[in-house]
C-alpha cells in the first residue's frame, strides 16, 4: 500500500516538479510566475498550470537571491530576454479592470523596485523605449511616477525610426499621444509638465 501511494505522489508531483525546477531556474521565469493571478495559480498537480512556486515565493526568491540573475537566458533558448523592468512593466495591467488586478499589478511594481535594486538599468531600452516611454504609452501613471522618482531620464530619445515619435523626448511623446487621445494621456501629461523646465 505503501508503494502505490508513493507511486501515486510521484506521478502527481513528477510534472509540477520538472515545470517548476525549468521555470524558476531564471529571474524572468520567476517574474512570469510572480505576475499570475490568483485565479491562473492552479496547485492541481494534474493540470499544465500547476507549479510548485507561489507567487510571493517568486517575489522572496528574486529579492534575496542572486542566482536567478545569473541564467537568464537559459529560459528562452539562447535568445536575449526582455529586460527584467521592462518585463514587469509589460506584466502590469494583464488584467484589465478586475478587482485582483490591484494585487497583481502591485507586485509587479515591487519587482521593478527589486531589479533597481539588484542593479538592473532603468534606461534599457526593448524595442526602441525606455521603461519611462513604455510606461507613458501604456497609460500606467503609478509606473510613470516609480520611474520618474527613480531618475529615469526624461529626456531620452524614442528610437523607432519608422515611427512619428522616433527621436522624440519623453515630453515630447506625451505631447503627440495627448493630441490623439487627451482623455487617456491627461493625466500622464500633467504629472510630467511639472518636471519639465520649459512646460
Amino acid at each position: 500500500m505503501l508503494g502505490v501511494a508513493f507511486l501515486v505522489a510521484v506521478l502527481a508531483l513528477g510534472p509540477p516538479t520538472i515545470r517548476t525546477v525549468k521555470i524558476a531556474s531564471s529571474a524572468d521565469g520567476l517574474l512570469i510566475l510572480a505576475s499570475f493571478s490568483d485565479e491562473d495559480f492552479d496547485w492541481n498537480p494534474w493540470s499544465q498550470d500547476c507549479y510548485l512556486i507561489h507567487q510571493n515565493s517568486a517575489v522572496w526568491l528574486l529579492s534575496d537571491y542572486e542566482w536567478p540573475y545569473d541564467n537568464r537566458s537559459d529560459l528562452f533558448g539562447g535568445a536575449e530576454p526582455m529586460p527584467l523592468i521592462n518585463a514587469a512593466l509589460a506584466s502590469r495591467g494583464r488584467y484589465g479592470s478586475e478587482a485582483y488586478a490591484a494585487v497583481e499589478d502591485e507586485r509587479m511594481l515591487l519587482l521593478m523596485d527589486i531589479f533597481v535594486s539588484k542593479g538592473e538599468s532603468i534606461e534599457e531600452r526593448w524595442h526602441g523605449y525606455t521603461p519611462l516611454q513604455a510606461a507613458i504609452l501604456q497609460e500606467d501613471l503609478q509606473a510613470v511616477k516609480f520611474l520618474v522618482e527613480r531618475g529615469a531620464n526624461l529626456n531620452a530619445l524614442v528610437e523607432r525610426p519608422e515611427r512619428a515619435m522616433h527621436g522624440m523626448n519623453s515630453f515630447e511623446f506625451v505631447e503627440l499621444l495627448y493630441s490623439k487621445h487627451p482623455e487617456r494621456f491627461d493625466a500622464i501629461r500633467q504629472y510630467l509638465r511639472q518636471h519639465d523646465n520649459f512646460a
